[in-house]
């Protein structure tokens, strides 16, 4: 994760912290449901951060494995060997 996902993410976890303090305060109906509302909206902001933040990092994964010429420089053969290749047939 980079530092501006990181920061946007802890921003948002740290919003929803508060909202949901404020929530346990004496509101109106109007006050309630607006922090309501914008505590869903973080909650919403935070998961698109986090799916984001995950197909990023997945990507990433296959890239330096997949992609990278050291990964293709190390084949590696998983059929097995005939056994009279080394004189080990009947």
């Amino acid at each position: 994760m980079n530092h501006q996902a990181a920061f946007s993410k802890f921003v948002c976890e740290r919003n929803i912290e508060r909202y949901e303090r404020m929530l346990h305060t004496p509101l109106t109906n109007l006050e309630r449901d607006f922090i309501q509302r914008r505590v869903a909206e973080e909650r919403q902001a935070l998961a698109q951060l986090v799916t984001k933040n995950d197909a990023n990092n997945h990507a990433e994964a296959n890239r330096s494995v997949f992609g990278s010429r050291s990964s293709r420089l190390f084949h590696v053969n998983l059929r097995p060997r005939s056994a009279g290749r080394y004189g080990l047939a009947a």
